[in-house]
């Protein structure tokens, strides 16, 4: 497949684009080269540009966020649609159900931080594994405590640039750390729920923020492990379908008139993003230079085809394009 420069080289014919974040417009750390003065440019050609996201923050929070950074809701986009505005209002219809327990009520939070997609649902936290119908995957990260006690591990582990002075979290670049945790979960025989796919997120070392960021990994490697160890595990957010369900009854809600041969998918991840639209019968174009795909396939700044061509075979997609970075 031909590598073009960028988004504009493959943008005609395309009337709503679905722009993921890391990667694409965000490399952890900055914006990515030309990336916000091309959907500001799309957005003066009347396009609907969407930000379709994996994380688990609400968009409104997301929104406000970028905001900060200089992302501008109606200059750079239309319209922020996360996994966890996904997630949120599956859990509000009471739709949530597991083969091994149809009619669950508590959960049991494995991870860091908060479970705000549970608000004004019927489901209730727990803190002890024994009372919980299933746990909840958040961000997968260790206490000090817990730290400690894997000190045989600590090559793998860092300090989170997420953490608190008075309370510091370690990311993993490995699930090694979160096995003993998942052991204990599967022995109580416990389904998760997962809301956001994603094996890895660029984390930045709190320890040296001039450092480049590290892929840690996140809730969608903890969800392919228990499934691995034999546990059931049901996932909301890319590429599973209810996301682009919910993302197209929005769009149609907003006047947005969805035909999914003028839509196309930006992303930097094969797994997720692209899987994602070949699933849903959208176009797609994949960034090579940066972000998920960029780590996996590029040798000394250029695309190795070998390990481009095992990356599709392995995550089972196939992008309509292929382009250097949306700038």
């Amino acid at each position: 497949m031909k590598i073009y420069e960028n988004l504009f080289s493959v943008s005609q014919g395309f009337d709503v684009f679905l722009f993921d974040a890391y990667g694409v417009f965000w490399n952890g750390k900055t914006f990515c080269p030309g990336s916000r003065e091309v959907m500001e440019t799309l957005m003066k050609e009347g396009k609907k540009v969407f930000i379709l996201s994996n994380s688990t923050q609400l968009g409104a929070d997301a929104m406000a966020s970028y905001a900060k950074k200089g992302l501008l809701r109606g200059y750079h986009y239309t319209d922020f649609i996360s996994s966890g505005d996904a997630a949120a209002q599956y859990l509000k219809e009471g739709r949530l159900s597991f083969a091994s327990n149809p009619k669950p009520l508590t959960y049991y939070r494995f991870g860091s931080v908060g479970t705000k997609i549970f608000n004004e649902t019927k489901y209730r936290e727990v803190l002890s594994p024994c009372e919980a119908d299933f746990f909840y995957i958040s961000v997968p990260q260790l206490t000090t405590r817990q730290r400690n006690d894997m000190s045989h591990l600590e090559n793998v582990l860092f300090l989170s640039d997420s953490s608190k002075e008075d309370f510091p979290l370690y990311d993993s670049l490995s699930v090694e750390p979160f096995i003993s945790q998942l052991k204990e979960l599967l022995s109580f025989h416990l389904p998760a729920f997962n809301a956001n796919p994603d094996i890895t997120a660029a984390s930045m070392p709190k320890s040296d923020p001039s450092a480049s960021p590290l892929f840690a990994v996140r809730q969608g490697a903890i969800a392919q492990q228990y499934k691995r160890m034999g546990g059931e595990v049901f996932e909301i957010g890319k590429p599973y379908p209810y996301i682009y369900e919910f993302t197209f009854s929005k769009l149609e809600r907003m006047g947005v008139r969805v035909v999914k041969d003028k839509v196309l998918m930006v992303g930097d991840t094969v797994r997720t993003d692209i899987r994602g639209a070949n699933l849903t019968g959208i176009k797609s174009v994949l960034c090579v230079e940066g972000g998920v795909a960029g780590n996996e396939v590029c040798e000394s700044g250029q695309v190795d085809e070998k390990k481009l061509t095992s990356l599709f075979q392995r995550e089972e997609g196939m992008p309509d394009f292929l382009i250097k970075s949306v700038g």
